[in-house]
């Protein structure tokens, strides 16, 4: 009995830090990551949206929460059927394939107005880093 208890200790142990090893990243790093962002979202406090919406203070926020911003189709399908916080697991599956996670959520196929994929793992958590500095 004892070695089954250490067995799902040990299992839940890995789990745990499987899960801090996916929020790991670098607030500097995620910076460089996000100039590539800059061409359709801001950061600034405050600042206006462009194509897509400003991510101060997104991090933590309910889908579709900007009131200063034009939702598309496809979002809004998702956000109204499943709803959703602006986490470290929704921004990693987010930032990788955008239309496929709107589809997902959205249970059919939708386009996301964010053409634009992070397939990058470690960039990924970068940008996460750094948009959580931003609040």
């Amino acid at each position: 009995m004892k070695l089954k208890t250490l067995a799902v200790a040990a299992t839940a142990a890995v789990a745990m830090s499987a899960g801090s090893a996916m929020a790991a990243g670098s607030a500097d790093a995620g910076k460089k990551v996000f100039k590539r962002c800059m061409a359709c979202h801001t950061i600034k406090e405050g600042g206006a949206p462009k194509i897509g919406p400003n991510l101060y203070g997104a991090f933590g926020s309910k889908c579709g929460s900007s009131d200063k911003f034009s939702y598309g189709g496809g979002y809004k399908a998702a956000c109204d059927k499943a709803g959703w916080t602006w986490n470290e697991d929704t921004l990693m599956t987010y930032l990788k394939a955008p239309s496929k996670f709107l589809s997902d959520k959205a249970g059919k196929q939708v386009r996301s107005k964010m053409t634009f994929k992070l397939p990058g793992k470690k960039d990924r958590q970068n940008v996460i880093a750094y948009l959580k500095s931003k609040k």
